[in-house]
């Protein structure tokens, strides 16, 4: 049976109903239109290996929007890098990182107009460093400017980065790497078992970078939207 659950922080934020769609199976009819009278947006998020329930979905009216490859980072015992921790004061050099990080994620256009995806990436390293939804928000500087972040939180044992950005100027300098040693070294310090991280399966630079530094692919998802209207 087909659900939609409202997703009331997105619905809040964007000032327009989003839902996402639950399956348990493939249904044998079409999805009714009403079940999605009252939505603006509707996501669905399926495995790589639901190939059927894929099939369906796009049969359904839902479009691609990206696939989502996890990686798997297991925790040396050897030390590991500590990173200061941002606060408040450092907000407003944050939000202009992240803010124009993330131009092709999911909440692009035409679903999402240029100027949410940047809000969108505002709040969320806001709600980092304030401990909201990721638990803290790590920081390289260089010369005294934040030349890259990386969100982090503790889940079921394990730690997941939110977001990880680099400033234009230091990519290719080593930033990334850092920040990656220090959110490995903050997921130690909180007994974590690995260190986990997403990435978009078209962002060949960052699979290839997770890649080099023996992170371990183990899950892919798809995203589909149903009943995007462009902004």
């Amino acid at each position: 049976m087909a659900e939609i659950i409202l997703n009331e922080w997105e619905t809040a934020f964007f000032g327009r109903r989003i839902g996402r769609l639950l399956l348990k199976n493939v249904p044998n009819r079409p999805l009714a239109g009403e079940l999605f009278a009252d939505f603006a947006l509707v996501a669905a998020k399926v495995s790589a290996n639901e190939t059927a329930l894929l099939h369906y979905l796009q049969h359904n009216q839902f479009q691609w929007v990206e696939g989502e490859l996890l990686f798997v980072l297991p925790l040396p015992s050897h030390p590991l890098l500590e990173l200061a921790v941002a606060t408040q004061a450092d907000l407003a050099a944050l939000t202009a990182l992240f803010g124009n990080a993330f131009p092709n994620s999911r909440f692009r256009t035409p679903y999402f107009s240029a100027s949410e995806n940047q809000r969108f990436y505002r709040q969320w390293i806001t709600n980092a460093v304030q401990g909201s939804f990721d638990d803290v928000c790590l920081i390289i500087r260089r010369q005294g400017q934040i030349v890259g972040g990386v969100s982090v939180r503790f889940v079921d044992d394990n730690a997941d980065i939110g977001l990880l950005a680099v400033a234009a100027s230091e990519q290719g300098n080593g930033v990334g790497r850092a920040l990656l040693q220090g959110a490995m070294g903050w997921a130690k310090q909180q007994g974590a078992a690995t260190l986990r991280v997403r990435t978009q399966s078209g962002n060949l630079a960052a699979i290839r970078f997770y890649q080099r530094i023996g992170a371990v692919p183990q899950d892919l998802h798809y995203w589909l939207y149903r009943n995007a209207h462009s902004v």
